[in-house]
């Protein structure tokens, strides 16, 4: 379906296995990627350039979404992921300069995150970074969550996070905060008014995770054993 620029709408089969790379790129006019399947594995890029896409929603047992697979999705509005578990690679919704073409991706329209996981949830290096219109983040794990350096750096409008882990959490540097990623430099976290993080065994905390968030009035950290807290991760709050 590479570049099918009149394709409007795809009914995926509970059958799907998997999406491979660069498959709906240019899709521009595809509205929404609405899957329920057991397991999904979406290639690298699969929906890169459908700027038309406003909602995606995963409903299944694992989904694992390569480098940047809705890079560049501009009009992306929502994102609601209901699994068991979760594995979103390097920049999977991110805005920046894709190395393998001259476009910029933007994802400045996305307000809502919800990943809801019974297992466990991992996020790969700037998953989210630079989706500047971003307002609240909710993310659970049944057991395990890793969320990856710069995940949701640049995401200025963020007022609230909640991140809810049933046995360890480890959130990495520059999380939240100004970063870097994709040859662009990202904004600060400095809407950023409310921060609720926990577990029932230990949560982790890299550096620099809340750098910056000047905004930031509350944040509340819970574990049933141990917190660690990174390096500058909430200096110049």
């Amino acid at each position: 379906f590479y570049n099918c620029s009149s394709l409007t709408n795809v009914v995926f089969p509970s059958t799907l296995k998997s999406i491979g790379a660069y498959a709906f790129v240019g899709c521009g006019q595809l509205k929404q990627v609405h899957i329920e399947v057991p397991r999904l594995v979406m290639g690298e890029r699969a929906f890169r350039n459908c700027d038309g896409i406003q909602t995606v929603r995963f409903v299944g047992d694992e989904l694992i979404a390569s480098t940047r697979a809705f890079f560049g999705c501009g009009g992306l509005r929502d994102v609601n992921l209901i699994v068991k578990d979760i594995t979103l690679s390097e920049g999977a919704f991110s805005g920046g300069d894709d190395p393998y073409s001259s476009h910029y991706g933007y994802c400045d329209n996305l307000t809502n995150v919800i990943v809801a996981a019974s297992n466990r949830v991992e996020f790969g290096v700037s998953v989210f970074a630079g989706c500047s219109a971003l307002q609240q983040v909710m993310l659970t794990a049944g057991a395990e969550m890793d969320v990856g350096a710069t995940a949701f750096s640049g995401c200025t409008a963020l007022r609230q996070t909640t991140l809810t882990a049933g046995s360890e959490m480890k959130v990495g540097a520059s999380a939240f905060s100004s970063g870097s990623g994709d040859h662009v430099s990202y904004s600060s976290c400095n809407h950023l008014t409310n921060v609720l993080m926990t577990a029932s065994n230990r949560v982790e905390l890299g550096s620099s995770a809340f750098f910056g968030c000047t905004a930031l009035q509350h944040a509340e950290l819970t574990a049933g054993e141990q917190i660690s807290v990174g390096a500058s991760a909430f200096s110049s709050c």
